[in-house]
């Protein structure tokens, strides 16, 4: 199996020489073991040359993505990118060659911002898909078509599979070394490069992306406003008054503004303030409770589970801010 990684211009260099480095070390143990371990990794650019990956760090080729001197690859993976998506996604020979590997039967992957390519080549219309939960109203206005899953760390398709945020690459390749090779295989390369294995939900990760460029003056100065205040009640009919609106006016344009309901928009506001307090205090579930607008801690504690996938105690103890490192014995004080 050979494991093509396309490289183009300001990708992420760690991205395409992370996952490199991961398939290259789970080889090393195959062979190590005394077997040979059935696949081959390469780099690629669009048309062999050199590209200049996200703060100018240059990447070297193996050759160009059709190069009909270098295996055909079997697995494509498209990189996070840190660029103007509307021109790459514009590339009509970086897309046709995507579209031709994806036809010939190349499982097509990507990563990040990577799957914006993977839509505009029309791989994923009327499919589901995640990207990088920071992009996904970008995605979902750009490829409309897509059934976009931000929630999700991983989506396979069969014949495509996306990887979300950046780091999901990691994941992804423990997720085709699990499927083409095993579990077993998979979870031995994560113990040794101290990866955890089970990451099956960016909503732990996601923060504020909540849209304010939509152009609607009144829905802008509410949603400045329960920024300010959303720890007190916020009826809708307060927040109607406040915009100046009938209630049911004011739903209608606050969902056409922000894409979502105001009650939903609350919700995440309070649970953005909850995680900072997990994060940054040692406040007890109770005190943030109350701190963020709540009143009983059993509820806040199951909508906070239903919104990141993780339970409060759960998320301090993998998200907290908190030096969890012990002083060393001995150590002299800084001065």
């Amino acid at each position: 199996m050979h494991i093509a990684l396309l490289a183009v211009e300001n990708c992420l260099h760690s991205c395409v020489t992370g996952l490199r480095d991961m398939f290259l070390v789970a080889a090393a143990r195959g062979d190590g073991a005394g077997g040979t371990y059935p696949f081959t990794v390469s780099i690629r650019t669009r048309d062999g040359q050199p590209v200049r990956a996200f703060g100018n760090i240059p990447l070297i080729p193996d050759g160009a993505l059709a190069a009909p001197h270098l295996d055909r690859p079997d697995v494509l993976i498209l990189p996070a990118v840190l660029d103007d998506l509307a021109s790459l996604c514009a590339d009509a020979p970086l897309l046709e060659d995507i579209q031709r590997l994806h036809a010939g039967g190349t499982l097509t992957a990507s990563v990040c911002a990577g799957s914006c390519l993977l839509a505009a080549a029309g791989i994923l219309d009327g499919r589901e898909a995640t990207t990088h939960w920071n992009l996904a109203d970008e995605f979902s206005r750009r490829f409309p078509q897509v059934k976009l899953r931000p929630e999700r760390m991983l989506v396979d398709g069969g014949d495509f599979i996306c990887a979300g945020g950046v780091t999901a690459y990691l994941d992804l390749a423990l997720y085709l070394i699990r499927r083409f090779r095993s579990a077993e295989e998979a979870g031995a390369l994560a113990r040794l490069m101290l990866i955890d294995p089970h990451r099956e939900r960016q909503t732990p990760y996601s923060m504020g992306g909540f849209r304010k460029n939509h152009g609607d003056g009144a829905i802008l100065a509410v949603q400045d406003w329960l920024e300010q205040h959303y720890a007190e009640p916020c009826p809708v009919s307060a927040l109607a008054d406040r915009a100046n609106m009938g209630e049911r006016t004011f739903l209608r344009r606050f969902r056409a503004a922000t894409g979502e309901t105001s009650v939903a928009y609350l919700q995440r506001l309070r649970m953005d303030a909850a995680r900072r307090l997990l994060e940054t205090t040692a406040l007890g579930v109770e005190e943030i409770t109350a701190a963020v607008g709540y009143q009983d801690a059993a509820s806040f504690r199951k909508l906070f589970r239903s919104l990141t996938g993780m339970s409060p105690a759960a998320y301090r103890d993998r998200f907290s801010l908190r030096s969890p490192v012990a002083p060393a014995a001995g150590r002299r004080a800084a001065r």
